[in-house]
């Protein structure tokens, strides 16, 4: 009985000449699918490459306009900060202007109020004076006298009497 690790020259011969063959036939028959795989494997890897490259490029171009777009709207948003401050103001000043207006025109009409009522109440008070004068007048000359006429005798000295505003 021959040990498993006895080694004959002619099994070996014939064991390399046979992986020589096989290799060969497997060379030749796939080493054209095999290389051909590879290229388009090596291609793939390439044009992935070059996508990413260009996708990088344009998320950089378009983080730069967003940027651009960002710092645009920014300004924006701060002139128009501005400009409503100003038109803040503006309207502040008009309201307060037309409130100063409206209180100069309720303050002149309540004026204008107790002026007339200041006038219906010295007109008031000369009838009643006049009124007064006639009935003293009659009481002191103990007759009656003709109302009509004393009232005007009354009513022209009134007006002689200089006003005290």
């Amino acid at each position: 009985m021959q040990s498993v690790l006895d080694v004959s020259p002619g099994l070996m011969f014939w064991t390399l000449l046979n992986f020589l063959i096989f290799f060969v036939i497997f060379f030749f028959m796939f080493y054209k699918m095999i290389k051909k795989a590879l290229n388009d494997r090596e291609a793939n890897i390439r044009n992935e490459r070059e996508s990413a490259e260009k996708a990088n490029n344009e998320a950089q171009t378009a983080r730069l306009k967003a940027e651009e777009a960002v710092g645009t709207v920014e300004k924006e948003i701060a002139e128009m900060k501005v400009q409503a401050k100003v038109q803040i103001d503006d309207l502040l000043k008009k309201a307060t202007a037309e409130a100063d207006a409206v209180k100069k025109s309720k303050v002149e009409q309540a004026l204008r109020d107790i002026e007339r009522s200041r006038d219906v109440a010295i007109m008031q008070l000369r009838t009643e004076i006049a009124g007064l004068v006639v009935q003293a007048t009659e009481k002191i000359l103990g007759e009656s006298l003709d109302r009509e006429k004393h009232y005007k005798i009354v009513e022209d000295f009134i007006q002689k009497i200089p006003n005290n505003n």
